[in-house]
């Protein structure tokens, strides 16, 4: 049997290695809208195909660094905005060869929830530009994207991260009825019409559902205040949200 030593020596080599990187899938809940911050990026180099597409906030991974460590330093470098770990969900690892044209990547993504009112400091290697993207899901699953009033087709986003999205849209969907996360990027209160408006961006049928149903199915995630707001209509209960 060979030594370790002439084990490595023989393997170190032989398998292509990917560059590691790491995305976040930066959400916030604003005006009514579920929205996702992307960076439009400029050219890296002479003939870049990615350049002036949309991309996620993230970047490269390098030796000795946690992912979420690194993830909460590109987040603020580029963005302005100063996460802790308790907002990010690691989402899924995407390794498609062919996501990149230059090179291999392979990409831990992360969803990372912003609190309302998140304070945002200039950022410090602002290179591309901030856009803030609407995003939801129709009424088969399929991810829609809108910036500005103008539909956003997959071809507008680098890499592979329109499928990103749609993952991360499709598991927020999923743990809605068991251990809805995303809600910590709500108020702390608001009414139950507002919470079935917040869930009908990740399935279209809460806007039919009335509230008093939309209850019904998830009051375990909700408590009920004794302080009222008034509404177009009457005067509507608060509710506080809380997570298992």
């Amino acid at each position: 049997m060979i030594s370790r030593q002439d084990y490595q020596d023989k393997t170190k080599w032989k398998y292509e290695r990917p560059s590691l990187a790491v995305d976040s899938v930066l959400l916030r809940y604003h005006e009514e809208e579920l929205q996702v911050l992307l960076l439009r990026r400029t050219a890296r180099f002479d003939g870049d195909d990615q350049a002036g597409k949309l991309a996620l906030v993230g970047g490269f991974q390098p030796n000795g660094l946690a992912l979420e460590d690194n993830l909460i330093q590109k987040i603020f470098e580029k963005t302005g905005f100063q996460l802790k770990a308790s907002q990010f969900e690691q989402l899924a690892t995407f390794s498609e060869p062919e996501q990149d044209s230059q090179l291999w990547v392979v990409s831990v993504a992360f969803l990372a929830y912003l609190q309302v009112g998140q304070k945002q400091a200039v950022p410090t290697n602002l290179t591309d530009e901030l856009v803030w993207v609407n995003l939801w899901l129709n009424q088969r699953g399929k991810l829609q994207l809108e910036a500005n009033g103008q539909v956003l087709l997959k071809e507008y986003l680098a890499f592979d991260h329109f499928h990103i999205l749609q993952t991360a849209l499709l598991r927020i969907k999923g743990r809605l009825s068991y251990q809805p996360t995303v809600l910590s990027i709500l108020p702390a209160k608001n009414t139950m019409s507002a919470y079935r408006k917040f869930y009908a961006c990740f399935w279209p049928g809460y806007k039919m559902m009335n509230s008093t149903d939309f209850w019904r199915k998830h009051k375990r995630f909700f408590t009920k205040t004794d302080q009222k707001v008034k509404t177009s209509k009457r005067q509507a209960a608060l509710f506080t949200w809380q997570i298992d």
